[in-house]
């Protein structure tokens, strides 16, 4: 197996090379399936290939770690590919690195007449359905209509905190509505 550099933005740009096949920036994209027997490697290894050849080559990327392990393993990745400086981490450390994803979304769709509200209250309740998931309860009744209730309401709020603040936070909104008569 050969990793081929340099990185360049193309999406026919190879990345790796399995005998005579080639595989291609924009078949990461598309989707990569990895089949095996139990115990062959089809997580360990070919994440394995893929990060090294992705590091290799300056791609960008998205790494969600569930094993604190497997943050030190990308770490020294990065590291040998000399590309340790390129890593940011958001995690529960007080240093952590943040993204706050309300505003980059507002900051990204928000122009006047384009329904932004809509789509920040629909991100809203995603997040809300994910962390009912996290915590491994749903919402249900009473609780579900004042839920559903508050967060119809935020999209009342979230043209004034951008036109007021600039940006969109949990916490201003939350501090907008508790300061509300």
């Amino acid at each position: 197996m050969t990793t081929l550099t340099p990185y360049h933005y193309k999406l026919d740009t190879p990345v790796l090379r399995f005998g005579k096949d080639t595989l291609r920036l924009a078949d990461l994209f598309e989707g990569t399936i990895v089949t095996g027997a139990s115990g062959s490697g089809k997580s360990s290894a070919s994440a394995s290939y893929y990060r090294e050849a992705l590091l290799r080559i300056g791609a960008g990327m998205l790494v969600l770690c569930v094993k604190p392990s497997e943050r030190h393993e990308f770490v020294e990745a990065a590291r040998r590919a000399g590309r340790a400086h390129d890593l940011r981490f958001i995690d529960t450390s007080p240093n952590s690195e943040t993204f706050n994803i309300l505003d980059y979304c507002a900051s990204t769709f928000a122009s006047p007449g384009t329904g932004f509200e809509r789509n920040l209250l629909l991100l809203m309740q995603r997040l809300q359905e994910a962390l009912g998931v996290a915590k491994g309860s749903g919402s249900s009744g009473e609780d579900s209509y004042w839920e559903n209730a508050a967060l119809r309401g935020f999209s009342n709020l979230f043209p004034i905190l951008l036109a007021t603040r600039g940006t969109i936070r949990i916490k201003e909104l939350y501090e907008f509505l508790v300061s509300a008569p």
